[in-house]
């Protein structure tokens, strides 16, 4: 889950929850069907995650494992017939 660790009630995400691509941040926030990339900003950086200042609410529930295969899946990586 989001974390609320951030003084002043400001979210966090674990460090490993975060990924990139094409210049961006994401995290893979729990969905219907998986986990869904989410663009978010992040502030900054401390005692092992990060702030959040947009894309998350709080208890939204975020992948803090398996982000290589995660992050192949979205790119489609993997895909038989290519």
């Amino acid at each position: 889950m989001v974390g609320n660790a951030a003084a002043g009630g400001a979210l966090s995400v674990p460090t490993q929850a975060v990924v990139r691509q094409a210049g961006k941040t994401y995290v893979f926030v729990c969905a219907s069907r998986g986990f869904a990339p989410c663009a978010g900003q992040l502030g900054a950086q401390g005692d092992g995650g990060w702030a959040v200042k947009s894309g998350l609410k709080p208890g939204d529930e975020v992948a803090v494992a398996g982000m290589a295969a995660l992050k192949g899946a979205w790119l489609g990586l993997g895909a038989e017939g290519k």
